[in-house]
């Protein structure tokens, strides 16, 4: 083989080798650019995700925020309603109260009710007997007759603040059988009026 011969066999060889090195390089290179391109696609969607994830986070927030309000406001609402209900059931039942002592069948038994309370729960000593102003005190004696123990004429004291009814008291110790003492026990007044109105509610649907 000349000269010019494996001098063209050695430039060919040269040649092979460039152009398999080249191709092996860039082989290389695709697939490093290619874990680059899905190594940024995975972050890149799990950033979405994780976006997606604190919005929906956030918007749950707000709303339980605003379910919590509305049930706030509801409440307050079904509270206003409850005070209300009551409020009308106190001022019927003191109006009740008062046209039965206004009668002189119930007012009589009344009378005999607090006398009998107050000797059973009143011990010894003078009873002061508090009524309405222009009641006539004459059916004290009345009312004490049928009770199986003698009673002392109390010391009668009329009382403007008094609708209805008689407050008795002894040493300490008193019998409010008055307008404003039945209706004292508020709390309990107000639970039963608005039970009986929720009760008579569900029995109309």
């Amino acid at each position: 083989m000349s000269v010019a011969e494996r001098a063209g066999a050695l430039l060919a060889e040269v040649a092979r080798y460039r152009a398999e090195s080249c191709a092996a390089i860039l082989a290389a290179a695709r697939e490093e650019v290619a874990g680059y391109v899905a190594h940024a696609h995975a972050e890149a969607l799990h950033r979405f995700h994780a976006g997606a994830a604190e919005t929906r986070k956030r918007a749950a927030e707000r709303l339980r925020a605003a379910e919590a309000a509305v049930a706030a406001v509801a409440r307050q609402r079904a509270q206003e309603v409850e005070w209300a209900v009551v409020a009308r059931g106190r001022a019927t039942l003191a109006a009740s109260l008062a046209a039965r002592w206004a009668t002189v069948a119930t007012r009589s038994r009344w009378l005999a009710w607090a006398a009998e309370s107050a000797a059973a729960r009143l011990e010894g000593g003078e009873w002061t007997l508090a009524h309405p102003v222009g009641w006539a005190t004459a059916e004290w004696a009345a009312a004490v007759a049928e009770l199986p123990v003698s009673v002392a004429t109390p010391r009668f004291v009329a009382d403007l603040q008094i609708v209805g009814g008689v407050r008795i008291t002894a040493a300490g110790a008193t019998v409010d059988a008055t307008v404003a003492g039945l209706l004292g026990h508020g709390d309990w007044i107000g639970g039963r009026l608005l039970a009986l109105t929720l009760a008579g509610g569900e029995g109309k649907r």
